[in-house]
């Protein structure tokens, strides 16, 4: 069967059957999409027949690849990735917190279109398979090496590669499982992470920030809705959603919605500094009317003046190596500050970390392990009595 391509000898692979990228041949790119189109139309017409245990005229089968062979990317319908990504994003709005959404919709997106600018390639299905000269190679290039980063500098963080690599291969599992491209193995697709320098905070430092005089309205409610995450390990989507009902018999009873979709009921005791918040508010918290970006914001404000503004050593590892930052504890203060300080916290009292985990939602000792910011300071003050 004929592909209608033709392509010099001195300029054919042979081994990897593909045409070889080079300057003086710029046509290459589009022949070598052409046979990878080529070569995942007879894969997946090869497959439907075995599914189907079919069988069909070498006439009509060549007459299917060539009609398969013209869609884009080997899709059904012939629509193109990013129609599909935007199905996909859509999706993710509906059914998964903010930051999830965000992560697909603006760093995926944007750091899939930049490789496609640098490289004058087009993401498709196909070329994210590994093969020499994927889309994918060059994306993870991109991503490690030419993206800038917050400081300013190219190159993302390994930890950052990785979640963008683990978005990737989550939108195309979802692919997969609804049969709108062919599935192929994703085990080049490696999603490295590194243990990442994060804070929390002490029970004086809470007591602190509790003790700040003269807040605006915004100020207030973020100070307290943060306290409360504090007191109660909430993830910030949950605590966006307390109602006066869930606060029964001096304790907090809600449903924790996971990222997966799944609810887990849990109850967890009222602290004295949460009691004195939620009845402040007569347990009818402030609903947020502005984004958690702009919650963080005003959070590390609070926190510089509340003056928590020790010195913190931050690691940033990349592919460039491994570079050590000073940066002051409010800059690194977020909305899941709250979730680390409640776990980290509770465990220095001397609560199990299995019963931790019970009021926290966790439902794996190694997920949940990532909350413990156990650093060598930390060691050191709950052990000290063993020395």
């Amino acid at each position: 069967m004929s592909t209608g391509l033709s392509v010099k000898p001195s300029m054919w692979i042979q081994k990897q059957m593909r045409a070889r990228v080079h300057s003086s041949f710029p046509e290459a790119k589009k022949i070598n999409e052409r046979l990878q189109n080529f070569e995942t139309s007879f894969q997946k017409i090869t497959y439907e027949l075995i599914d189907k245990k079919a069988t069909i005229s070498a006439k009509e089968f060549k007459e299917r690849i060539k009609k398969e062979a013209q869609l884009p990317s080997y899709v059904k319908d012939g629509k193109s990735f990013w129609y599909y990504f935007d199905e996909f994003v859509a999706f993710k709005k509906k059914t998964q917190s903010s930051y999830v959404y965000r992560d697909y919709h603006y760093s995926l997106r944007k750091h899939l279109k930049a490789t496609e600018s640098m490289h004058g390639r087009i993401t498709g299905f196909s070329s994210l398979k590994q093969e020499s000269d994927s889309f994918y190679d060059l994306f993870y290039e991109y991503l490690s090496y030419e993206a800038i980063n917050q400081e300013g500098n190219k190159g993302l963080s390994v930890n950052t590669v990785g979640k963008n690599v683990k978005n990737l291969k989550a939108f195309l599992h979802w692919c997969f499982d609804k049969e709108i491209c062919t599935r192929f193995p994703l085990k080049h697709m490696v999603v490295e992470q590194v243990e990442s320098d994060k804070v929390y905070l002490t029970q004086d430092e809470i007591q602190k920030l509790y003790e700040l005089k003269d807040l605006s309205t915004k100020e207030k409610e973020t100070r307290d809705l943060f306290l409360i995450a504090c007191e109660t390990g909430m993830r910030f989507k949950n605590l966006t959603q307390i109602k006066k009902i869930n606060y029964q018999d001096d304790q907090l009873i809600f449903f924790q919605v996971k990222s997966s979709g799944i609810k887990a009921k849990l109850i967890i005791p009222l602290s004295d500094l949460h009691r004195k918040i939620a009845s402040s508010y007569n347990y009818e918290l402030p609903k947020l009317t502005y984004n958690t970006f702009v919650f963080n914001k005003t959070l590390r404000s609070l926190c510089e003046e509340a003056g928590i503004d020790q010195e913190v050593l931050v690691q940033k590892v990349s592919k460039y190596g491994t570079r050590e930052l000073v940066s002051k504890k409010y800059e690194l203060v977020s909305s899941h500050t709250a979730r680390r300080s409640f776990c980290t916290n509770k465990f220095l009292k001397g609560l199990p970390a299995s019963v931790i985990m019970k009021f926290s939602g966790h439902s794996s000792e190694r997920s949940f392990l990532k909350y413990l910011k156990l650093d060598a300071e930390v060691v050191a003050k709950k052990y000290k009595a063993f020395f």
